[in-house]
C-alpha cells in the first residue's frame, strides 16, 4: 500500500445475509431489512450524483480507492430479448464495466496467488405493449390494463399477468392535485433470478414468458414498469418509456397570464426489461483459475460452476452477498430512482429528451457499481444498526473470511502510510555513506602516511584544502606562527593574539591581502605595505639581479622581513615628519646582514623538492 491507503480493522466484520426463504418473518423484513436497504440505496445514489459526474464534488469522493468505476456504454445496442418484444431493435442501451481488478479497483488487499477480476453489465430495452396487454373492466367507470410479460405467482395470488394498472380518463386529471403535489411517478419491479442457467423460483417474483426467458441462461432479469397517470407534460414526449402524446387540455393560472397545453402518458404503464450479468474470474494460480460463468447474482455468490474452495470461495461469497442489483435499487428508491424527477414540479413535467429512459438506466447501473465499491467496506466495518447486526448479520466462520475482514483498503487523509523496509534501507545506506564521508579520507591518509606512499600527491591533496590555501596566503605575507599545516582534515591555526591580513581595496579590480597591524618586537611581519606602485622582491634577488643605486633605500631595523627576505622601497611610503624618520642606509650595506639571516637546509638523499617561482611579491 502507498500514500494514504489504510486497512480497515473492526470487531464487527461480516456480511448481510438475505434471500433465504424462511430466514426472516414479514415483520422483520418490513421494519428492519427493507428500511435498511432503502438507506443504502439512497446513500449510494447520493454518492453517484456527487462523484460519478464529469465535475465531481470533492467532499465525500475520496474514500474508495477509485472515485468511480469505468463503464463502456453502447446507446445503439441490439434487443437483448426476442426481437418482437422490444420497441426498438437498435436503439437500446448496454453498459459494461469490462474486467475490474479487485485490488486496484475495489480495494481488496490480496496476495499475488489470489487475484480476481469482476465484470458487471446491464443490457436494457423498452418492451413493446402490442400483443402483451389486455383491458379488464372492474366496473362501468373503472378499467384496468394488464400486461403479460410473465406470470406472477405469489403467496396471495396466482396471476397469469405480470402487472396491471388503472386506465386514466380525463376526469382523473385535476389541477388541484398538481398544485397539492399529489401527482407522482410510480415504479413497479418484477425480478427473475438465474441459478446455473435456469430460473430460480425461491428468489424470483415472476416467471418470464418465452420471449424473455432466454435471458436467464446467463443473467438475471428485471422488468420495471413506469406509471404516470397524474403527471402531465408541457411538451409531447417521444421517449419509448415516457411516451406522452395524448392531449389533455389547455391550462391557465390565476397568477400568470396565458395558456399552456398539457399532455398525458400514452399508456397507463410502460415497461423496461433489463438483463443483469455478473462474472468473477480468478487470474492467479492454475488451481483456482476460471470464472463463475455467465450468470446472475446467485451464480456469483454460490460459484457452483467453478471448482473453488478455501480463499477463492470466501472471496466469491464476500463479493456476491451484499451488493445492490437494479431490482433492489428501483424497489428501495421508487420514483427517486428516476432522473426525470429533477425537472418535475407540482405534477408538471418539464420537456424530456427522446432517450430519457437511457439516463435512468445509466443512473441505476452506476448505483449498482457504487454498491460494489461500498459493500466490501461495509463488510469490513460492520453495521451501525444493532437490529441489522442481530437479525441479518453473518460473522466470519472460516480463517479465510477472517483474513478478508482485515484486507479491505480505503483512502484516508487522517493517516499516512509508509514502508518500513524503505525507511530501513534509506537510513542504513545513508548512514554508511555519511560514515564513509567522515572517515574514508582520514583512513586512506593514515595508511599512506604509515607506508610512505604517494607523499607528494597526498600533501598536494591536503594543501588544496580551502583552509590550507588561506593559511599559505597569510604565510606568504609573513603573518602568523601556524600549526596544523599538513594532513587530511588538518585545521591550521595561529598562536594566540596574532592578527591576520585584511583585504587591500585600493585597486577594486585586483584586490589582494595586506598587513593590517603594526609590527611588534619579535614579529617578523611588515608594518605597512603600499601595493599601489611598489614591486616587492627577494632581497637576495634584488641585490644579485640588479645594480643597487643610492636611491634604493630600505628601513633599517624591523622593516626587514628576515623569513620572507622582503623589503619595501622608499617610494611606497609617504613622506614622514623629520623627527619620525628612521635612519636611512644604502642597500649594499643591508644585503650582507639580510643574507646572514637566511637558513639553508640540505636536501634529503635521493629526493629533491623543487620550489619554482618562489619570490615574494
Amino acid at each position: 500500500m502507498t500514500g494514504n491507503e489504510i486497512l480497515i480493522s473492526s470487531d464487527f466484520c461480516g456480511y448481510i445475509r438475505v434471500g433465504i426463504p424462511g430466514d426472516v418473518d414479514l415483520e422483520e423484513a418490513q421494519t428492519i431489512f427493507y428500511p435498511f436497504q432503502a438507506k443504502r440505496a439512497n446513500s449510494y445514489a447520493n454518492y453517484v450524483q456527487s462523484c460519478y459526474s464529469d465535475n465531481p464534488q470533492a467532499e465525500g469522493c475520496g474514500n474508495f480507492v477509485k472515485r468511480r468505476l469505468p463503464s463502456i456504454i453502447d446507446r445503439n445496442a441490439t434487443c437483448p430479448f426476442q426481437e418482437n418484444i422490444c420497441r426498438s431493435q437498435n436503439q437500446n442501451i448496454k453498459l459494461d464495466t469490462g474486467p475490474l481488478d479487485l485490488g486496484s479497483d475495489l480495494g481488496f488487499n490480496l496476495p499475488p496467488n489470489l487475484q480476481f477480476t469482476l465484470r458487471v453489465s446491464h443490457h436494457c430495452a423498452p418492451l413493446s405493449t402490442d400483443g402483451y396487454t389486455k383491458d379488464v373492466n372492474y366496473s362501468a367507470e373503472i378499467s384496468y390494463r394488464r400486461y403479460f410479460y410473465g406470470t406472477k405467482d405469489t403467496n396471495t395470488s396466482n396471476n397469469s399477468y405480470t402487472y396491471e394498472h388503472q386506465i386514466p380518463s380525463i376526469p382523473l386529471f385535476k389541477w388541484e392535485d398538481f398544485m397539492a403535489g399529489e401527482a407522482e411517478y410510480g415504479l413497479g419491479t418484477e425480478s427473475a433470478y438465474s441459478l446455473k442457467g435456469s430460473w430460480d423460483a425461491s428468489n424470483s417474483t415472476f416467471f418470464p414468458n418465452e420471449e424473455l426467458l432466454q435471458a436467464l441462461t446467463d443473467s438475471d432479469l428485471f422488468v420495471i414498469s413506469l406509471s404516470a397517470d397524474k403527471v402531465v407534460y408541457t411538451r409531447q414526449v417521444n421517449d419509448d418509456w415516457y411516451s406522452a402524446h395524448r392531449f389533455i387540455e389547455e391550462v391557465q393560472s390565476s397568477q400568470q397570464p396565458g395558456y399552456i397545453q398539457v399532455y398525458g402518458a400514452d399508456e397507463p404503464a410502460s415497461a423496461i426489461g433489463c438483463k443483469a450479468h455478473y462474472e468473477l474470474c480468478s487470474t492467479s494460480s492454475s488451481r483456482t483459475q476460471g470464472c463463475t460463468g455467465s450468470g446472475g447474482a446467485l451464480d456469483l455468490e454460490t460459484h457452483d460452476m467453478v471448482n473453488w474452495d478455501g480463499p477463492a470461495s470466501s472471496i466469491a461469497q464476500w463479493i456476491g452477498h451484499p451488493f445492490l442489483d437494479i431490482g433492489s435499487v428501483t424497489v428501495s428508491m421508487t420514483s427517486m430512482a428516476l432522473t426525470s424527477r429533477a425537472t418535475l414540479g407540482a405534477g408538471v413535467q418539464a420537456p424530456l429528451p427522446d432517450h430519457q429512459w437511457q439516463s435512468d438506466v445509466e443512473y441505476w447501473h452506476n448505483i449498482v457499481l457504487a454498491s460494489f465499491q461500498g459493500s466490501p467496506v461495509e463488510n469490513a466495518m460492520g453495521p451501525r444498526d444493532s437490529d441489522i447486526f442481530e437479525h441479518f448479520w453473518v460473522t466470519p466462520h472460516t480463517d479465510e473470511s477472517r483474513r478478508l475482514c482485515k484486507s479491505q483498503k480505503i483512502l484516508s487523509s487522517a493517516y499516512s502510510n509508509f514502508s518500513i523496509l524503505g525507511l530501513a534501507v534509506v537510513f542504513i545506506v545513508g548512514g554508511i555513506i555519511i560514515v564513509l564521508g567522515y572517515t574514508l579520507e582520514h583512513f586512506v591518509d593514515f595508511l599512506e602516511t604509515r607506508i610512505r606512499k604517494n607523499t607528494y600527491s597526498r600533501l598536494e591533496w591536503s594543501a588544496n584544502d580551502i583552509l590550507q590555501t588561506q593559511r599559505m596566503a597569510h604565510e606568504e605575507l609573513g603573518i602568523g606562527t601556524w600549526q596544523g599545516c599538513a594532513g587530511v582534515g588538518a585545521v591550521p591555526v595561529t598562536e594566540r593574539d596574532q592578527l591576520l591580513a585584511v583585504l587591500d581595496t585600493q585597486d577594486p579590480k585586483h584586490p589582494r591581502l595586506k598587513v593590517s597591524h603594526p609590527a611588534k618586537d619579535g614579529d617578523l611581519s611588515v608594518e605597512k605595505v603600499d601595493t599601489s606602485s611598489t614591486q616587492v622582491g627577494s632581497l637576495e634577488q634584488s641585490a644579485i639581479g640588479s645594480e643597487a643605486t643610492e636611491d634604493k633605500r630600505v628601513l633599517k631595523d624591523d622593516t626587514v622581513d628576515r623569513a620572507a627576505g622582503t623589503a619595501v622601497s622608499k617610494e611606497s611610503h609617504p613622506p614622514l615628519a623629520e623627527e619620525a624618520r628612521p635612519n636611512i642606509v644604502d642597500v649594499e650595506d643591508v644585503i650582507p646582514s639580510a643574507l646572514a639571516e637566511f637558513e639553508f637546509y640540505p636536501f634529503e638523499s635521493g629526493k629533491m623538492e623543487e620550489n619554482e617561482g618562489e619570490s615574494a611579491n
